[in-house]
């Protein structure tokens, strides 16, 4: 399984990909740290799941999930957050 991280913090993003790059059967095909990287590299590698931020520096990662769902209808996506309050986050 082909797997892209979106997500702003490089140190979370390397320690996703070293777990799960530990499993044989999923393979990491690239990083982004913005929303816009994320959509980008989701058109380009075209992964099978994209491990989703909610809160990017310049889309959030609920219009990213809208975008690509609507452009990648075969896209999973695992929306991660730290946050347990999902009212933080609204449409911009």
């Amino acid at each position: 399984m082909n797997i892209a991280i979106a997500d702003d913090h490089p140190l979370f993003r390397g320690g996703v990909r070293t777990l799960l790059e530990a499993t044989d059967d999923l393979v990491v095909v690239g990083e982004a740290g913005t929303g816009a990287e994320a959509i980008r590299l989701a058109e380009t590698v075209r992964p099978d799941v994209l491990v989703l931020d909610l809160r990017l520096p310049d889309v959030n990662g609920i219009e990213v999930a809208e975008r690509l769902t609507a452009q990648l209808p075969d896209l999973r996506i695992l929306i991660l957050s730290m946050h347990k309050d999902d009212k933080r986050f609204s449409r911009r």
